[in-house]
């Protein structure tokens, strides 16, 4: 929890004031798709909390720093190919792989993409949305 959501949200509140004084911005979060699930088979509900929370926070700021000029958004992958996943071993890999419909874990490099939009001014009339990147495993 205090990783999860209280830095974002003091992550958020920092750059934030600097962003008011400019009266511009954009912030994106790194949410999780088990903002919006429970995980299995996996036993991780403070994660998934967490996660749910940064979803919540990401709207509330999003309204409450519009007339700011300031748009929040948030970032909700699936599994990615990260150090700390693939500690969980090979059987829970193969498992959350077979759950989305590209089925396999994503790189991280294919997130980039995603922030970038979400910070560029193509993604200008957005905020307050939470983009999930999955591969399909929320589709189910």
């Amino acid at each position: 929890m205090s990783i999860n959501l209280t830095g974002v949200f003091l992550a958020s509140q920092a750059v934030g004031k600097e962003m008011i004084r400019q009266k511009k911005g954009s912030i994106i979060n790194i949410s999780s798709i088990s903002g919006f699930i429970a995980n299995h088979p996996q036993e991780q509900c403070h994660y998934n909390a967490a996660k749910g929370g940064v979803n919540t926070l990401t709207k509330c700021l999003a309204y409450e720093w519009a007339k700011h000029n300031i748009r929040v958004n948030a970032i909700a992958p699936g599994f990615v190919a990260t150090p700390l996943l693939k500690i969980a071993g090979e059987d829970y890999l193969k498992k959350w792989a077979s759950r989305n419909v590209q089925k396999r874990i994503a790189d991280p490099a294919e997130l980039k993409g995603v922030a970038v939009f979400l910070a560029s001014q193509a993604a200008s009339y957005i905020t307050g949305h939470i983009l999930v990147a999955d591969g399909g495993y929320l589709i189910w």
